[in-house]
């Protein structure tokens, strides 16, 4: 590697860690120190903390051991991801939620592995894990930060390879397979691939169906893109699902969750629905107004004649009564037509029609 591209990066590396908040700056500063403390052997082994440790009570080492990360590997991982946390997650949830989140991870995980070393030792007699797992570091907050980072961002392209993009999607599952494939070549310790795992489980489980959602006042994150087996590779999705379906069951019936029924779209019946024409619109418009006109004029005409006691219930009028009458002065086929109302009479209204 280019020297002069490793000095930039560096350098490049401490003005971002200037411009960092300050809370972020004694956290980098603390982790440093507890690395160089490391290298005193009484330090380390007394703020060291290993799962047999938490059976012996000795609880105040799940809070000492998060400063004291032996691997150098490890320590630039866990600065990389502390950096991503205070620089995107820590503005939108708030320190308090931020600090409650760490917490909530560094202080479960060791626990988790110290209840999973025990059992490997009570059923296989294995004391490795259970004597020799060394938990110290933020690896599990650093797996649980990625989480967050997916659940925040997820289809944020961060490299493109010939083989794919890599997202924040991806970024769980890298963490983790990294770790082991470290692991066999014998540059990390293995138990930092179950710290890792752990943070990722833990993180999850809380984002899922604990943290408070401040816009509709619910608990947890429902969506389909942040499903338990959306933290690994495609590939390997259909057997997360199966892998996940089993931890959710677990969960539930810890009463560490609670089943959340929603109805899906699939469940609806479809209906046909039928939207009026333009053409039915304007003949109900017209409908409504003819009605409002001979409403209005029902209503004038009966202020207007105040001797009606009763409305008339017909708007159709009576055809005009016709008399046929003889004309005696002449023999012929004569006749006088008149038409007569209630108000007129036959002398007064009359129309005569005489043959010539």
């Amino acid at each position: 590697m280019d020297v002069n591209l490793l000095k930039l990066k560096l350098l490049s590396a401490v003005d971002k860690l200037k411009h960092c908040q300050p809370s972020f700056q004694y956290a980098v500063a603390a982790i440093v120190a507890g690395f160089l403390l490391t290298f005193i052997s009484p330090l380390y082994d007394f703020f060291s903390l290993n799962p047999y440790h938490v059976f012996n009570f000795n609880l105040w080492k799940l809070i000492t051991c998060s400063f004291f990360e032996p691997n150098l590997l490890v320590l630039i991982f866990e600065i990389v991801v502390a950096y991503q946390f205070y620089h995107l997650i820590e503005p939108v949830w708030g320190y308090a939620e931020a600090f409650k989140y760490a917490a909530i991870v560094q202080l479960i995980t060791p626990i988790c592995i110290a209840i999973l070393g025990f059992l490997s030792y009570a059923a296989f007699w294995y004391i490795g894990l259970y004597y020799d797992g060394n938990l110290n570091g933020l690896a599990s907050l650093a797996g649980a930060v990625l989480v967050a980072i997916k659940q925040f961002l997820p289809d944020t392209v961060l490299i493109p390879t010939p083989m794919g993009r890599i997202k924040n999607n991806n970024l769980p599952g890298i963490a983790a397979s990294g770790a082991f494939i470290l692991w066999i070549f014998g540059l990390v310790r293995g138990v930092v691939t179950l710290q890792i795992l752990f943070g990722v489980q833990i993180g999850w489980t809380y984002l899922r169906f604990f943290q408070a959602q401040h816009d509709t006042n619910e608990l947890g994150d429902f969506s389909e893109h942040f499903a338990w087996a959306t933290l690994w590779p495609r590939r390997a999705q259909p057997f997360a699902v199966v892998f996940g379906k089993v931890i959710y069951r677990t969960l539930t019936r810890a009463g560490i969750c609670k089943r959340k029924e929603y109805t899906g779209f699939e469940s609806f019946v479809p209906v046909d629905v039928v939207f009026p024409s333009t053409e039915n619109r304007d003949a109900e418009r017209r409908r409504q107004k003819a009605l409002r006109d001979l409403n209005e004029r029902l209503g004038g005409r009966i202020k207007s004649s105040p001797s009606i006691q009763q409305p008339a219930t017909s708007d159709v009028l009576a055809p005009p009564e016709v008399v046929v009458v003889p004309n005696q002065s002449d023999s012929k086929s004569d006749v006088t037509l008149w038409t007569a109302t209630s108000d007129e009479t036959p002398e007064s209204s009359y129309i005569e029609n005489s043959h010539d």
